[in-house]
């Protein structure tokens, strides 16, 4: 599967273009990814996909799109999106893996899942660590994790803190 790529700015640059246009501009950006056509289309699949393709005579009057003869080029956006080649490229390269296996995780920490942060699939990261609160970490004894002299209440349960109010 290929992507179409926009950039942030691409409706602002495309302002002056009525809606009909709009989308047909990026209908035929989507189809000819999804083709694999180098941003050209033959004039013949144009009503294959566009939903208005009476509007590609203004897209050629405003120089997004070039007519070729029997062909559209898409010249608005072009270049940045992927060629036929890259995509063969993608597509061969993740068949390889695919057959590998799928690619190959880096894990530099060691741990088991490949999760250096020490996450837990809960969403909160350092679960397996107790919980400490930043503006309490200088009142943490590194050797043992346990807080000393705090203002508060400390209850434990398993690995988690717990700060029950003031002592």
């Amino acid at each position: 599967m290929t992507w179409t790529k926009l950039s942030d700015d691409f409706s602002d640059e495309c302002w002056t273009l009525s809606d009909a246009a709009f989308r047909l501009l990026v209908e035929m950006l989507n189809y000819s990814n999804r083709k694999l056509l180098d941003c050209r289309i033959p004039k013949d699949e144009l009503r294959r996909f566009a939903k208005q393709p009476d509007a590609v005579a203004e897209l050629v009057s405003a120089t997004y799109v070039h007519d070729e003869g029997d062909s559209y080029r898409v010249a608005f956006h072009s270049l940045y999106q992927p060629t036929r080649e890259q995509m063969l490229k993608i597509r061969d390269r993740n068949q390889k893996n695919g057959r590998k296996g799928g690619r190959p995780r880096n894990n530099p920490s060691g741990n088991p899942d490949g999760n250096p942060e020490g996450r837990d699939g809960t969403g909160r990261a350092n679960t397996t660590k107790p919980d400490v609160l930043e503006n309490e970490t200088e009142n943490v004894n590194p050797a043992t994790g346990e807080i000393v002299d705090s203002p508060v209440e400390v209850q434990r349960e398993g690995n988690k803190v717990r700060l029950v109010g003031v002592a």
